[in-house]
């Protein structure tokens, strides 16, 4: 076989011997007009041969990045390399027979075009050049032919190639690859034409013989190209539209064969090749949002990801890239999603639907890059300027006169064929509505449910209208009167049908749905509000025996008889006694009236609204939708008034709220994920709640009886609602909304439970994690030491709970650099968890890590193997209690590494090797391979690296990790900076001081702002310091060093409580370094200096 890379070089040899017979040929058309028409054509086929050599050039490249990255892939992917060296084989085959059919055709145009005579005159010469050609006529059109033949081959070849190697496009669709499949079978066809008319004997030329048996190898190379392109499958990989395609979808045929003819970009070279944006903009329930994900249906097979995002909002839009993310594997995070669509070559829809809102940038959520397909749909005719394929955008309004009465009829299930007169019906019904899609598919349900019929829809149409004008209610548009009057047609039926118990929950469902978000409504939502409430009853049990116990001191006193009176009072007149309000389902439900009845009657009342069109069920994610008009609809319907709207935000609040379980009840991996799943409902809530009662505050203040319309007051219902809401926020990050609400259920549980009680540790326990998120460390510091006083004092020093609450102040105090004041507590709470807990509970082993990582911060040798010697008792408790591939086990493991570094004996670098392997690989599978721990784990596994002398290895993986945790986690993370801080640690090692120095001097500079110290001097930007003198040091520059180091050491002053073990080594340096500069000595002479080692001790 021929060196594959050998087809570039034939390529650009064949380009210049085109390049000057297309050169040579110009130059004879200019004075050779008898045979100007075959000069044209033969200009024309050498020009194609100059753009295929490009082609050839740019596949070539892409194909054996390609290849190489299968090598590192399954095995299963060699058998593909093969084929495709073999088609880059034959097509180097075909460019060197090119090459030469080129060269002949020069020459014969050459003979054809002897300069001109003398003694001829310029009539003589065109007759000699017309003789000329005819004699050399069939040889000139043998070599067209066959380079005819050889240049459609290499075309081919390229489509092959091209389709092999990106096996998940949806290039690869049926369609394509029989069209293929024809062009191979017509070339084929083609050569063995060119065979038999050749009719080659054995006075031939040697060439001549050549020429043939090439035609014959090339027509096998076609032979196998044809089998590999049948046998190829056609994948698509990602689809995920906003919702499913009706199975009632009609029109807008035309508009959907031109998008595709116009969006989808055709392979070839990048720089040919652009982002594609195309806008759908229309009226609310025109329809937009089934068309885009009808396209997206039928041209699944051309598109290896399709993809879709709300674009209503930014937090929404970062929602759904954070889904994306998760199925790149990626870190849940919108930066990670638009990097991810960015580097992908294959081709790629992405749906951004309901992108109304003016003040969403919606360009800063387009991945980067010429790759991709944007489709979007907005009622907001500003971004139509977005789209940037002709025409841009399509604007939806009424469907076609045909196309609406046909829609009308299939949605009122109406048995084919029409006749005449119905089509007539549903014309003027249609035509009532303003051909709107969801207006007409809303009275097709009317009809399908037997509200009415065909005849007399208009009439019920034109009293429910009249409805909605006794009430007041003046819609801006007609297409909104349309759309309005449908659904309270739906919405009247339901009423009539009350006394039935699944129309009476379908009416309640409905007002739920109103208040949460429109997307994403899951039963199970209803299903765990039902399930939880046992669960919770058990637990309130135990809560309200532990206020018992903590109030027995309090209440002995008049203080505490007070407080007891004041807590009865406010509960009462707050409402404090009456039941939860919630759905009639639930309330049964959870009354004990039988959870699979009530589980039942919620499939039912579902059931009646999907028939009524009021919600859409999504099969993929089993849950359902809501149309944005529809749900705008159901939450200001015109009876709807204000104080029912408050009411029913309250009611959707309190079954969401019911869903979710409060530690120490909700705390698993599932539960986590079930929060995250609720934060667009819980915003949603909160949204609502807000409006509403700054429209009832307006409203009181304009009352002559405020009272009546006064926002209700909060009760412990609410204050559970709140602490629930406050815990999804945290979980998902939105952690100012978590601060303010877990502030007010704090201060309501002081006030009616007394801040000794349970819930209300609970609650500033909770708040203080949020300050620690935030890092605000000194306010988490202060509650936190509140709650351990509050602990001591009703529960006693020796107690579970009094000894977790002193492990998080622990934790704070070592956070903020404050050791000794740490290791003091951790030994205490190590002592009282292992005399009562036993020394393997999880608490305890916890803590003896923890006491571990403090140990270690004392930097001695004997400090360094006491430490030692805890993370390995915590990891072997680990292994015993929970396992070794257990999240829990990987700390201890990761701790036992970083102090083996400082230790720096090569037994023990060996062993933290094979840990920090384990811990990465455990954390890539449990957390993901970019979340914030499996980069840290990077981190430190790099450290490890540079200890056992490989330095370049180490930083390799610092440079993998560390452009992921700046996207990610943004530039000044802890986390970030500590990667920073690596790398120059390894750079400086490999003599490269130049850049660890600019690493280092931002590094310090960015960690001046972290705000867990009350100073300037984190402990990291202290070994920060440390690094950056010996930097300095090290490249001569000894004055910057010394200042440096006395910054340094001050820093390590002001956190060191009892004096940092450094700081003698440090201010050793110093004076070595300033002898050096006094006695006038050259600075860049070796100098005897020690430098604290902070990372890591190279062992040699």
């Amino acid at each position: 076989m021929a060196e594959v890379f050998s087809v570039v070089s034939a390529a650009a040899g064949l380009l210049d011997v085109t390049l000057r017979l297309v050169n040579y040929a110009r130059e004879l058309k200019k004075g050779t007009a008898s045979i100007e028409k075959e000069l044209d054509s033969l200009i024309e086929q050498a020009c194609m041969l100059e753009q295929v050599c490009n082609a050839v050039k740019y596949s070539h490249e892409r194909s054996m990045s390609r290849m190489e990255k299968r090598k590192e892939e399954q095995n299963g992917r060699e058998q593909s390399n093969n084929a495709i060296r073999t088609m880059w084989d034959h097509m180097a085959r075909s460019i060197n027979r090119c090459q030469t059919l080129v060269e002949e055709i020069r020459q014969i145009l050459q003979d054809i075009c002897q300069p001109h005579h003398q003694g001829f005159s310029k009539r003589l010469d065109a007759l000699g050049k017309v003789h000329r050609r005819r004699v050399n006529e069939g040889d000139l059109q043998k070599c067209q032919n066959e380079l005819s033949a050889h240049h459609s081959s290499i075309q081919i070849l390229l489509t092959v190639i091209n389709s092999e190697e990106t096996r998940d496009l949806q290039d690869s669709s049926a369609k394509s690859f029989e069209d293929l499949t024809a062009q191979l079978g017509t070339l084929q066809s083609q050569i063995s034409k060119l065979e038999q008319s050749s009719n080659y004997t054995d006075s031939v030329s040697k060439d001549d013989k050549e020429a043939l048996s090439a035609l014959r190898e090339l027509k096998s190379y076609i032979a196998k190209a044809a089998e590999l392109v049948t046998s190829r499958p056609a994948i698509n990989k990602y689809f995920k539209t906003p919702q499913s395609v009706s199975s009632i979808f009609t029109g807008r045929e035309a508009l959907l064969q031109q998008l595709r003819d116009c969006f989808i970009q055709q392979p070839g070279p990048l720089h040919s090749q652009y982002q594609r944006r195309f806008v759908i903009h229309g009226l609310g329930g025109s329809g937009k949002t089934q068309f885009c994900c009808k396209f997206a249906e039928e041209n699944r097979h051309r598109f290896w990801g399709v993809f879709s995002i709300d674009g209503s909002s930014v937090e929404s839009i970062k929602k759904s890239l954070c889904d994306i993310a998760k199925l790149a594997g990626r870190d849940p995070n919108a930066n990670a999603a638009l990097d991810w669509l960015s580097t992908i070559e294959e081709r790629w829809l992405l749906l951004i639907d309901n992108a109304d809102d003016g003040d969403v940038k919606l360009e800063n959520y387009f991945p980067r890059g010429v790759g991709g397909h944007i489709l979007i749909t907005t009622r907001n005719s500003a971004f139509r300027v977005l789209g940037n394929v002709e025409p841009g955008y399509y604007d939806f309004s009424g469907l076609q006169f045909e196309e609406a009465s046909s829609l009308l009829l299939k949605a009122s299930s109406l048995p084919r064929p029409w006749s005449s007169s119905v089509e007539d019906l549903a014309s003027n019904i249609t035509r009532a509505l303003g051909y709107l899609a969801l207006a007409i598919v809303q009275a097709g349900a009317a009809i399908r449910e037997r509200l009415c019929s065909l005849q007399d829809y208009l009439e019920w149409y034109e009293r429910s209208w009249q409805k909605l004008r006794d009430d007041k209610v003046r819609p801006a548009t007609h297409h909104e009167r349309a759309v309005w009057t449908t659904f309270e047609i739906c919405y009247q039926r339901l009423e009539e049908k009350r006394d039935r118990t699944e129309a009476a929950d379908a009416i309640e469902l409905l007002h739920v749905f109103a208040f949460l978000y429109r997307d994403n409504l899951s039963p199970a939502i209803l299903i765990k509000a039902l399930k939880n409430a046992h669960l919770e009853a058990e637990n309130e049990q135990r809560v309200a025996l532990e206020e018992e116990l903590s109030r027995s001191t309090e209440n002995s006193s008049l203080s505490g008889k007070l407080r007891k009176t004041l807590a009865s009072m406010l509960m009462f007149m707050t409402g404090q006694q009456t039941p939860t309000p919630l759905p009639s389902v639930i309330r049964d439900g959870q009354q004990g009236n039988g959870l699979e009845a009530a589980e039942d009657r919620i499939r039912g009342a579902l059931s009646e609204l999907e028939k009524m069109s009021l919600i859409y069920y999504n099969e993929r994610s089993q849950t359902y939708s809501m149309h944005p008009v529809v749900h705008d609809w159901a939450r200001k319907r015109p009876r709807m008034k204000l104080r029912h709207q408050a009411l029913w935000a309250d009611i959707a609040g309190h079954v969401l709220a019911a869903s979710i379980l409060l530690p120490p009840l909700g705390t698993t991996t599932e539960d986590e994920l079930y929060h995250a799943t609720l934060l667009p409902h819980v915003e949603h809530i909160q949204k609502c709640r807000a409006d509403i009662g700054i429209q009832l505050s307006k409203k009181a203040n304009r009352s002559c009886l405020p009272w009546l319309t006064k926002a209700s007051p909060v009760n412990a219902d609410r204050i559970r609602m709140y602490a629930k809401f406050g815990l999804v926020y945290t979980q998902c990050g939105k952690l100012d909304s978590a601060e303010k609400l877990f502030k007010e259920v704090a201060a309501c549980l002081s006030l009616y439970v007394g801040p000794e009680s349970p819930r209300t540790r609970a609650a500033h326990t909770a708040l203080a994690a949020v300050y620690w998120q935030q890092g605000r460390v000194n306010e988490a510091l202060d509650l936190q030491r509140g709650i351990v006083a509050m602990c001591q004092k009703y529960l006693g020093r020796e107690n579970p709970e009094t000894l977790r609450a002193v492990h998080r102040l622990s934790i704070t105090l070592w956070q903020q650099g404050r050791y000794s004041a740490a290791k003091e507590l951790l030994v205490e709470v190590v002592e009282g968890f292992t005399k009562l807990l036993g020394p393997n509970h999880v608490d305890t082993l916890e803590a003896i890590n923890n006491l571990g990582r403090t140990v270690v911060k004392f930097m001695g040798q004997n400090d360094l193997r006491e430490a030692f010697r805890l993370f390995s008792e915590a990891l072997k408790g680990m292994r015993d209690t929970v396992g070794n591939d257990h999240l829990l086990a990987t700390y201890p493991k990761e701790n036992i590494a970083r102090v083996a570094c400082l230790i720096g004996e090569r037994p023990l670098l060996d062993y933290s090797l094979q840990l920090m392997e384990e811990v990465i690989a455990t954390r890539k599978a449990r957390m993901g391979k970019e979340a914030s721990w499996t980069l840290m784990a990077m981190g430190n596994m790099a450290v490890v690296l540079g200890a056992l002398g490989r330095l370049q290895e180490g930083e390799q993986l610092i440079l993998e990790a560390l452009p992921i945790a700046e996207r990610n986690m943004g530039p000044g993370h802890i986390g970030v900076l500590f990667g920073r801080q690596v790398l120059a640690a390894l750079l400086i090692q490999q003599e490269r001081y130049d850049e660890a120095e600019n690493i280092l001097i931002r590094a310090i500079r960015d960690q001046k702002s972290m705000t867990s110290r009350s100073n300037n001097y984190h402990p990291d930007r202290i070994v920060s310091m440390v690094e950056l003198a010996r930097c300095y040091a090290l490249q001569g520059k000894l004055a910057d060093s010394i200042d440096i180091c006395s910054k340094a050491i001050k820093g390590m002053e002001q956190v060191a409580e009892h004096g940092h073990p450094f700081i003698g080594i440090m201010k050793d340096a110093q004076r070595k370094m300033e002898e050096r500069l006094k006695n006038g000595l050259n600075p860049k002479e070796k100098l005897d200096v020690r430098f604290p080692e902070c990372l890591f001790k190279i062992y040699h």
